[in-house]
């Protein structure tokens, strides 16, 4: 057999380790390998899990399916070759750890090109690593312990019951399940989950195996109506917080104290916020490139003095309105990126524009040119700075308790709500992808005592005012 780096006897009869055919494993080179040695049975399996040094979950993958292989040779050696209780391998939990195999074997083939689909989702809605990840993550902490320590196994000697036993009604337990077991997270993160379950049925159905011959509907929590929707809207931001967070990044990249590089980035910080906080867009996903900005997506009006930023978000598609003020910030974006030789006719509009090391303690290298997924690390520092949020030691807040990306998007939508001119409604449900209800709903609890506060620092139109800027060419804001 071949040779296994960092062998490790994890139970009786199983090892894993890491097989390399070109030396000692690293980042670029090993796969995760298991070894089952049983009274009838010994093999050495991959588990096409590739070798990440350093990362504990990426370990404790490896672990785990290299159990469901053990526990699959255990039973049939037992049981003649047949695992009890029905057709080889039709245990639910080896037909889930299957499931998240295929899954992942399509999110990696997907990258070359969109084929493999995921089934029973959205009709566009193909897997890619970041949606095989949060499935594997969601199966492994909400739905293995049901399957595992709850279902009746009716007679069955493995961890789980058989997919063909299981009934409509331990499904509808599910969900009184979820809300008494998992009570801490949000309805719209159950629905989420019973969204999983579905997939994986859904596959099983189509799976030419045929290991089940109907997908059953799941009882779907309620989402609590108008109230709820209100109580599960991202924190709105104040006219003092957007006033806070504008001169704090301002600041930050005009910190003569910092590296140039610093600055460039805190900068790059700067304008993303601005340009979210004025088009009403939905926050780009970090690591999904479908949802990232993009120039070619930019069209100028007849009139030239304005934008319109075509998007594609949860099965909508629309042009979002990019108000007088953000074509400033997306212009001076387009100055920053010429001046650092960035091509900003086509491709992603926030990109990295330089080629390096990150800083210390962070992994990995940045490529010019290549996309920014995400100032996630910018923001977070921000809010705790500018005390918009507790300190991580203090708990996970619920969404309506927290500042996030989203908010600019609420910031847009509210601003335009409480305009002097007015807003048509439809209009503006057209213009962020939105709809009339999801407006209403959400956002239109105008309060008349609030209106000028709200409008002191809205949006304005300074194209006829002259820009400022400082001495390396930052854009300062414009003469009063």
């Amino acid at each position: 057999m071949p040779k296994l780096y960092y062998k490790e006897r994890i139970g009786v009869g199983l090892e894993i380790g890491v097989q390399s055919s070109q030396g000692e494993p690293n980042d670029q080179r090993g796969v995760w390998t298991c070894r089952v040695k049983l009274e009838r049975i010994s093999k050495q399996i991959s588990l096409k899990i590739p070798y990440k040094d350093g990362l504990p979950e990426n370990k404790e993958q490896a672990t785990r399916k290299a159990w469901s292989f053990y526990e699959e040779f255990r039973v049939a050696q037992a049981t003649g070759g047949k695992l009890a209780g029905g057709e080889e391998s039709d245990y639910i939990h080896l037909l889930f750890n299957k499931f998240l195999e295929e899954a992942e074997e399509w999110a990696e083939l997907n990258k070359t090109r969109k084929r493999f689909k995921i089934q029973g989702g959205r009709g566009n809605s193909y897997w890619n690593t970041r949606k095989y990840e949060a499935t594997e993550r969601i199966y492994r902490l909400h739905i293995k312990e049901y399957i595992c320590e709850v279902l009746d196994k009716r007679g069955s000697t493995s961890k789980s019951p058989s997919i063909k036993t299981i009934t409509q009604r331990d499904w509808d337990r599910y969900s009184e399940w979820l809300e008494r077991e998992r009570s801490e997270l949000s309805s719209e993160t159950h629905l989420k989950i019973i969204t999983e379950v579905n997939h994986f049925y859904h596959w099983a159905y189509n799976h030419r195996e045929e290991y089940v011959d109907s997908v059953p509907t799941i009882r779907r929590v309620s989402l609590g109506g108008v109230e709820g929707a209100r109580e599960r809207m991202r924190k709105e931001i104040s006219p003092e917080d957007y006033r806070n967070i504008i001169q704090y990044t301002r600041n930050k990249y005009r910190d003569k104290t910092n590296s140039t590089i610093v600055r460039d980035y805190a900068y790059l910080f700067h304008l993303y916020i601005l340009i979210l906080a004025n088009t009403g867009i939905r926050p780009p996903t970090g690591g999904n490139k479908n949802t990232l900005m993009r120039w070619e997506d930019l069209e100028l009006t007849q009139e030239g003095s304005e934008y319109l930023l075509y998007r594609e978000e949860k099965g909508h598609k629309y042009y979002a309105t990019v108000l007088p003020s953000a074509k400033t910030y997306i212009d001076e974006l387009r100055a920053f990126y010429r001046k650092h030789n960035v091509d900003t006719t086509a491709g992603f509009v926030f990109v990295h524009p330089y080629t390096g090391s990150f800083s210390e303690g962070r992994k990995g290298v940045r490529i010019k040119g290549e996309p920014i997924f995400s100032f996630r690390k910018q923001w977070d520092r921000m809010r705790e700075d500018l005390g918009l949020i507790e300190p991580k030691s203090s708990g996970r807040l619920k969404q309506s308790e927290a500042i996030t990306f989203s908010s600019l998007r609420a910031w847009y939508i509210t601003q335009r709500l409480y305009s002097r001119g007015g807003v048509d409604i439809e209009k503006l449900a057209r213009a962020v992808g939105s709809s009339v209800k999801q407006i209403e709903i959400r956002y239109l609890r105008i309060d008349k005592n609030r209106q000028h506060e709200f409008l002191a620092v809205g949006s304005y139109d300074n194209s006829d005012k002259r820009r400022r800027y400082d001495e390396l060419g930052y854009y300062i804001g414009h003469e009063e």
